[in-house]
C-alpha cells in the first residue's frame, strides 16, 4: 500500500477521532507513569481532532496536516537521542489478520551532516517529507543526500511481524464471524489474544506491551473489560486494554510458586449490544515500557542477604538448642517418673514385705514343726533303703529280657519287616504284567494248539484251501471287466500280427480266444491261491491264540493282585511292621535304657537318702535360731512401712513439676521448629531461590526490551527505537 493510501485512510474524521480518544484514554486508564510518554501525543491529536470536526470533511489540506500531526505524535516522544525512530503501521481485517504493513522511519541528523547512512530491508522506499534522494547498496545499505536535514521515509514489507493479534467474537456464548455478527443483538464478547514471537538467545521474549483501544457507540451497554478499563465521554465509550504477551513465561512464574501473579496476555470486552457495529480498533505495541518504569535500577541486596544468612544460622542454633532442652527435660521426666514409680513400688513392696514377714513368722512356726516331722520320715526312708535297692534290680532285669524278644535278626521287629517286604514283592510281581518267560511259554503253547488244528494234513486246512480256490476260479472266469480287458488286448495283438484283418474279424478272434485263456489261467492258479489263503488263515489263528494266551495270564495276575490289595494284606503287613518298629523305638528300647540308668543310679540314690536324713536332722537342730530371727524382723516392719509412706506422699509434687517443665520445653522446641521452617527458612529459601532467580530473569527481560531497536534494519553504530500500530477494519451493517 502506497503512502498516499495511508494518507487517504487517516483523512477520515472518524479515524482521527478514534485515534485521539484512544491515546487520551491511555492516560486515564493506565493510572501510572508508564504512559507519560504518550500524554503529549494524545493532547496534540485531541486538539487537532476537535478543530477538524468543526471544518468541512472535504478540506484535504487541513486533514493532511492532521495526518502528519498524528504520525508525528506517534514518533515524537520526550527528547531522545536515538538516531532512528521507526513506526510500523499494520492494516488488518476485523479478526486481526494483517493485510498490509507500512513502515515509517525518521532518521535524525544530529550533526547536520550532508549524508546519512542507514540499513533497511523495506521495499518501495520513498521520502515522505522532503525531496532528498538516496542510493541503495548491498545488504540493504542506504545513503541519503540529507544536506543537513532529518529524513522521513516510508516503505512496505511482507516479513513476519514479531507479534500477532487475534480477535475472536462471540454472540450469546457462541463464536461467530465478524461479518455474521454485524447487525445482530445480544450478549457480545470480543477477545483479543496477543502472541509474542520474538525470543532472544537467552530464551526470554522481548517485553512487548500491547495497548488496544476501541470506541463503542451508544448501542453498547453494561460494558465490562478484562485487563483494561472503560472511559465514557457521554455519547461514546472508549475501551482501553493492556497485555504483556510472553512476559509471564519469560519470568518463569509458574515454576516459582507465583501462579497467583497474573500478567495479562489478552483483553476481553463483554457488553449487551443492539444492532452490532464496530468502528476500527487501534493497538499500539511497544518494547520499551518497562524501561520507562525504571524497574531496571540496580538494587543492592547484599546487606539483606547477609542479614538473612545470619538470621538463618541463629534460627538453626535456637532450634538445635531447644530440641536438646526438650530432650533433656524429657529424660528428666522419664527419670522422675521412674523414681516416683519406684517409690510407689517401694511403698507397696515394704507393705507387702511387712505383711510377708508376718506371714513368714507364721510359716516359720509351721516350718519348724514340719522339719521335725520330715526328720522322722527321712529316718524311716533310710531304714528301708535296702528293700528299695532290691526291687529296682528286679525291675531292670525284666525290662532287659523284654528287649531281647524284639531286637536281633530273629526278633519281632525284623520278622514283621520281612513279612511286609515279602507281601510287597508279591504285589509288585502280580502288578508287573506278563513277563518275557510267561509270554514265551504262552506263545509256544498257542502255536502247538494251532498246528494241531490247522496242519496241512488236517481237514480244516484242506477245506479252507479248496473253498478259497473255488471262489478265486469262479471270480476270474466270471469277471466281465477281466474278459473285456483281455479281449481288447488280443484284438490289438491280432491287428498287429495281421494288419489285413478288419476290426470285426480281430474282435471275433479275440472273443473266442479270451475266455479260453482266462479259464486256463484260473484252473492253473486256483490251487496255489487256495494254499496261500489257508496259510494266511493259519497265521491269523496263531496270532490270535498267542494274544489270547498272554491276555489271560495278565488278567489272572491282575485279579490275584486286586484280591491281595483289597483284602488289606499289603497295607496290613506294612502297618504291622511300622507299628512293631514304633513300639520298639518309642517304648521297649527307651524303657530298657531308662531301667539301666535307674539301676546305675541306685548307689547314688542310696547315698542321697543318707544325706537327706543327715540334713533333715541338721534342719531340725537349727529351727530354734530361725524362729528367733523371724520374730525380730516382724517387730521392725512398722517403722520401715512409715518411712516408705512419707516418700510416696512427696513424689507427686516432684512429678508434676518436672511434667510442666517438659511441656514447656516441648512447646518451645515445637515453636522454634515451626518458626524456623515456616518463617526463617522459607524466607531464606525464597530469597536465595525465587527472589534472586526472578531478579535475574527480570534483568534478562529488560535487556531484551532494551536490545530490540528496529523492525526493518539498523546500522551497527546507530541507536534506534520502534513501535507498532495495528488498525483493524470496521464491522458495519451492509
Amino acid at each position: 500500500m502506497k503512502f498516499s493510501k495511508v494518507k487517504q485512510f487517516f483523512k477520515s474524521k472518524k479515524v482521527v477521532r478514534v485515534g485521539a480518544c484512544v491515546l487520551a484514554a491511555i492516560i486515564v486508564a493506565g493510572g501510572t507513569g508508564a504512559y507519560h510518554v504518550y500524554g503529549q501525543k494524545a493532547a496534540a491529536v485531541q486538539d487537532s481532532t476537535q478543530k477538524t470536526t468543526d471544518e468541512s470533511e472535504n478540506d484535504t489540506d487541513k486533514e493532511e496536516n492532521i495526518l502528519k500531526q498524528v504520525l508525528k505524535s506517534q514518533t515524537d516522544g520526550e527528547e531522545t537521542t536515538v538516531d532512528k525512530e521507526e513506526t510500523v503501521y499494520v492494516v488488518a481485517d476485523p479478526d486481526g489478520t494483517p493485510n498490509e504493513v507500512i513502515v515509517s522511519d525518521w532518521l535524525k541528523n544530529h550533526s547536520g551532516a550532508a549524508t546519512l547512512e542507514d540499513v533497511s530491508d523495506l521495499k518501495d522506499i520513498e521520502n515522505v517529507k522532503g525531496d532528498e534522494t538516496f542510493t541503495q547498496g548491498a545488504d540493504g545499505a542506504l545513503t541519503w543526500q540529507a544536506d543537513g536535514n532529518d529524513i522521513y521515509y516510508q516503505g512496505t514489507t511482507d516479513k513476519e511481524l514479531p507479534i500477532d493479534m487475534k480477535m475472536t467474537y462471540y454472540l450469546d456464548g457462541k463464536e461467530i464471524s465478524p461479518e455474521d455478527l454485524a447487525g445482530k443483538s445480544g450478549k457480545v464478547t470480543i477477545r483479543m489474544d496477543y502472541t509474542n514471537k520474538e525470543k532472544t538467545e537467552d530464551g526470554v521474549y522481548v517485553p512487548f506491551t500491547a495497548v488496544t483501544g476501541m470506541m463503542l457507540n451508544k448501542n453498547f451497554t453494561n460494558v465490562e473489560v478484562t485487563n483494561g478499563k472503560v472511559v465514557s465521554d457521554g455519547n461514546n465509550q472508549v475501551v482501553v486494554g493492556f497485555a504483556f504477551p510472553g512476559l509471564s513465561e519469560s519470568l518463569d512464574l509458574d515454576s516459582k510458586d507465583l501462579e497467583d501473579i497474573e500478567i495479562p496476555d489478552y483483553v476481553e470486552v463483554t457488553a449487551d449490544v443492539e444492532d452490532f457495529s464496530l468502528d476500527m480498533t487501534m493497538t499500539f505495541v511497544m518494547s520499551d515500557i518497562l524501561q520507562e518504569l525504571d524497574v531496571d535500577q540496580d538494587i543492592d541486596l547484599s546487606g539483606i542477604e547477609d542479614a538473612i544468612d545470619s538470621l538463618s544460622d541463629a534460627s538453626n542454633q535456637l532450634v538445635d538448642g531447644s530440641k536438646e532442652l526438650a530432650d533433656g527435660t524429657g529424660s528428666l521426666v522419664d527419670g522422675v517418673k521412674a523414681y516416683t514409680n519406684g517409690v510407689s513400688t517401694l511403698k507397696s513392696g515394704i507393705g507387702a514385705y511387712t505383711d510377708g514377714v508376718s506371714q513368714v513368722k507364721s510359716g516359720v512356726d509351721a516350718y519348724t514343726d514340719g522339719v521335725a516331722q520330715v526328720a522322722g520320715g527321712t529316718k524311716q526312708l533310710a531304714d528301708k533303703s535296702g528293700d528299695l535297692k532290691d526291687g529296682i534290680t528286679q525291675l531292670v532285669g525284666g525290662a532287659m529280657q523284654i528287649q531281647t524278644y524284639f531286637a536281633g535278626d530273629d526278633g519281632i521287629v525284623n520278622g514283621a519287616k520281612k513279612l511286609s517286604d515279602g507281601v510287597n514283592q508279591l504285589d509288585v510281581a502280580l502288578n508287573a504284567g506278563v513277563t518275557d518267560e510267561e509270554a514265551a511259554q504262552a506263545e509256544t503253547a498257542a502255536k502247538q494248539t494251532v498246528e494241531q488244528m490247522f496242519g496241512q494234513d488236517t481237514d480244516v486246512y484242506k477245506g479252507v484251501a479248496q473253498q478259497a480256490a473255488a471262489v478265486y476260479s469262479n471270480g476270474v472266469k466270471n469277471s466281465t471287466d477281466l474278459s473285456d480287458s483281455v479281449t481288447a488286448a488280443l484284438k490289438d495283438t491280432f491287428k498287429q500280427i495281421n494288419p489285413t484283418l478288419t476290426d470285426e474279424q480281430a474282435a471275433a478272434y479275440a472273443q473266442a480266444m479270451s475266455q479260453q485263456l482266462i479259464n486256463s489261467i484260473a484252473d492253473n492258479t486256483s490251487a496255489s491261491v487256495g494254499q496261500i489263503a489257508a496259510e494266511s488263515a493259519k497265521s491269523g489263528a496263531e496270532q490270535g491264540a498267542i494274544a489270547g494266551a498272554k491276555s489271560g495270564i495278565a488278567s489272572t495276575k491282575s485279579a490275584i493282585a486286586a484280591q491281595i490289595e483289597q483284602g488289606g494284606l499289603v497295607s496290613g503287613a506294612q502297618t504291622l511292621s511300622a507299628g512293631v518298629q514304633k513300639l520298639y523305638n518309642e517304648g521297649i528300647e527307651p524303657l530298657a535304657v531308662g531301667m539301666q540308668s535307674l539301676n546305675n543310679s541306685v548307689p547314688e540314690l542310696m547315698k542321697g537318702i543318707q544325706t537327706l536324713n543327715n540334713g533333715a536332722a541338721t534342719l531340725n537342730d537349727n529351727s530354734a535360731a530361725l524362729k528367733s530371727g523371724v520374730n525380730t524382723l516382724n517387730s521392725k516392719g512398722s517403722e520401715l512401712n512409715a518411712g516408705a509412706a512419707t516418700l510416696d506422699n512427696n513424689s507427686g509434687t516432684l512429678n508434676d513439676g518436672t511434667a510442666k517443665l517438659n511441656d514447656g520445653a516441648k512447646k518451645l522446641s515445637d515453636g522454634m521448629i515451626q518458626f524456623d521452617e515456616e518463617g526463617i527458612q522459607k524466607l531464606s529459601d525464597a530469597y536465595h531461590g525465587d527472589v534472586e532467580e526472578l531478579l535475574d530473569r527480570v534483568d534478562q527481560v529488560l535487556d531484551a526490551g532494551a536490545s530490540y531497536h528496529t523492525f526493518s534494519g539498523l546500522k551497527d553504530d546507530m541507536s534506534g527505537s520502534v513501535k507498532f500500530v495495528i488498525r483493524t477494519e470496521a464491522i458495519e451493517t451492509k
